[in-house]
């Protein structure tokens, strides 16, 4: 049996801090992911929740403009995410996912929006929602 070199040892060290390394950091950013989801999914819930109850009970104005907010607030959420630059895999997910399907649903909330724009008071918000969804306009 030959023994290990000097060499052989760094290198093993080093692949083995590397794999290590990375199931660590897909560990932390998978559990990050997580938690995110988890938070906004519980946010979106009240709030839809809030905007059923005011509609229940008769009072429609502040149930559609709840739900309003919150469309607004994704669209945004859409357009950040959009621009942002992707860490390598999202990025090789993006290069290989089918846009189609986003395209054609977010093709049906530019038309909403066409419809009825966004009352949002910021005018920096406002021109974010509307030239993020001119792109998903059809002629």
């Amino acid at each position: 049996m030959v023994p290990w070199s000097r060499k052989g040892t760094v290198a093993l060290a080093i692949l083995a801090s590397a794999l290590i390394s990375a199931f660590v950091g897909g560990s932390v950013g998978f559990l990050q992911g997580y938690g995110y989801a988890l938070g906004d999914t519980g946010a979106r819930a009240s709030t839809l929740t809030t905007a059923l109850r005011a509609i229940r009970n008769g009072n429609v104005k502040d149930g559609v403009a709840l739900l309003e907010g919150d469309l607004d607030a994704l669209i945004m959420t859409h357009w950040a995410t959009d621009r942002s630059d992707p860490p390598l895999l999202s990025g090789l997910v993006r290069a290989i996912g089918d846009s189609s399907v986003d395209r054609k649903l977010f093709g049906t909330v530019a038309r909403y929006r066409a419809e009825y724009p966004s009352t949002i008071a910021d005018p920096k918000a406002s021109e974010i929602i509307t030239s993020h969804l001119k792109t998903f306009r059809t002629p």
